[in-house]
């Protein structure tokens, strides 16, 4: 699995972010939903890349979710800010491709260092 990223020539507006499957199909990722009352959208306009506000923390956010589904720690802001500032902000071109498992590996070394600030099941705590 891999995500795509293409910028639309869109003013101030959100990017198409694609998920590509591993027999190739391609679904366009949404913004995912919001679970409890301790998680909130960063951005109405939908998703950015290439510098540090709303819509890349919204990416971030969005790519990790999808990327580890099963572990509520992706939803944790300390995680996906850092994502972003690490992955996302850095982007400088129109398009992108991130690999699933490059984003999995980012975590399991992010939860090295920091995995003792947040329990699974936070958000229902």
């Amino acid at each position: 699995m891999k995500f795509r990223g293409y910028r639309q020539g869109q003013a101030g507006g959100g990017c198409l972010v694609s998920i590509v499957d591993d027999f190739g199909d391609e679904r366009v990722m949404g913004l995912p939903p919001i679970k409890a009352g301790r998680e909130f959208r960063h951005s109405p306009d939908g998703f950015q890349w290439g510098y540090a506000g709303s819509g890349p923390a919204e990416l971030a956010r969005a790519i990790l979710i999808a990327a580890v589904p099963d572990d509520d720690r992706v939803r944790y802001p300390l995680c996906y800010q850092k994502f972003k500032a690490e992955a996302i902000a850095p982007i400088r071109r129109d398009e992108f491709v991130i690999e699933a498992k490059a984003v999995q590996e980012w975590y399991e070394a992010w939860l090295v260092e920091h995995g003792d600030r947040v329990e699974r099941g936070w958000l229902d705590a």
